[in-house]
């Protein structure tokens, strides 16, 4: 019976943790602020960038190619007044299957934690919610570590992009890399990092409350 239990231990950090990672990847492709800030940045620092960056313009082709990168059933990636060549479309598929994966792994970690969570209750063991925060840590120093070192084309131009705000990855034909501001990539792993902690302090204050409203009172 130990051992069941130690599974279910086992299964829920690593669910946890995986729903954390996932979730947060989710979030960070709905949030707009990174680019506002990236964008503000590049006007407060006077920098220019061809075509439309630094301007109104830039922002509204951004909502317009983020809003039809968040859409599952969108292979497309035109915005008014310009058009994405087939090789950026593309590559922005093969980001946004990214994206899909993580919804995937996301709503199916939910589901498996909770489940694992449910049969440790009967033995309240909830040390698995500060096991996988801890965990999802550990997974990205892993991602970064694989990032910073990995000949990967993938791996190497997410590297480009955050370290020298180089975008190169992108083919230089249309209006997508000209509407991404140096600081843009970094600011997104930054948010991604305090997704990531701000979800496993989440875990953690669930952990304790449930063992706060658990605890015998005192008459």
């Amino acid at each position: 019976m130990t051992k069941v239990y130690t599974r279910f231990q086992i299964l829920a950090s690593v669910s946890i943790a995986v729903f954390i990672l996932s979730f947060s990847l989710v979030l960070l492709a709905e949030n707009r602020s990174a680019y506002t800030k990236a964008l503000q940045k590049t006007q407060a620092e006077g920098q220019t960038v061809e075509d439309a960056s630094g301007s109104f313009e830039s922002k509204m082709i951004y909502e317009q190619l983020a809003a039809s990168f968040a859409k599952w059933g969108t292979k497309s990636y035109d915005v008014s007044g310009y058009q994405i060549s087939e090789t950026n479309t593309r590559k922005l598929n093969e980001l946004k299957r990214y994206y899909k994966r993580a919804w995937v792994l996301g709503i199916l970690s939910l589901g498996v934690s909770i489940y694992a969570l449910i049969r440790l209750s009967r033995r309240r063991m909830f040390m698995p919610l500060v096991y996988g925060a801890l965990l999802a840590l550990f997974g990205v120093c892993c991602f970064a570590l694989r990032v910073m070192t990995s000949g990967k084309e993938i791996f190497s131009a997410l590297r480009a992009m955050i370290m020298r705000g180089d975008y190169g990855y992108f083919a230089d034909d249309d209006i997508l890399i000209s509407v991404l501001p140096e600081t843009f990539a970094r600011r997104l792993a930054c948010w991604y990092l305090i997704l990531v902690i701000a979800l496993g302090l989440v875990s953690v204050l669930i952990r304790q409350l449930i063992y706060y409203v658990g605890r015998p009172h005192r008459f």
